[in-house]
């Protein structure tokens, strides 16, 4: 008399498990990081972000503070940001420079 509690293995699964896991591993060798050059002579944060960057980070801080009562960013960085001028070497891109985005600084 059969028990009923043997192992059936059907082969389109174990086909779409591999082909899962092959189509895994090419995406994720597709979307790892690249080499990128960083240019790490530029001088002070303040002295080399945009106006125009500096104004939206302002503004952002007036807004979030009026609307909802929260600082999001130091005080004394809204007020440095206010009073930027035009830099000689601005820095492109984000108006946040982040130092641990660099994969070289991180320990």
């Amino acid at each position: 008399m059969k028990s009923g509690h043997l192992v059936h293995f059907n082969l389109v699964w174990i086909l779409f498990g591999l082909v899962s896991l092959i189509v895994v591993w090419v995406f994720k060798n597709m979307m790892s990081a690249k080499e990128f050059e960083v240019d790490e002579d530029l001088p002070n944060f303040f002295e080399t972000i945009s106006l125009g960057q500096a104004d939206m980070i302002v503004n952002e801080e007036a807004h979030c503070k009026k609307a909802y009562g929260v600082l999001v960013n130091d005080p004394d960085t809204v007020d440095i940001l206010d009073n930027t001028e035009v830099p000689e070497k601005a820095i492109q891109g984000t108006p946040w420079y982040t130092v641990l985005s660099n994969l070289m600084y991180i320990e």
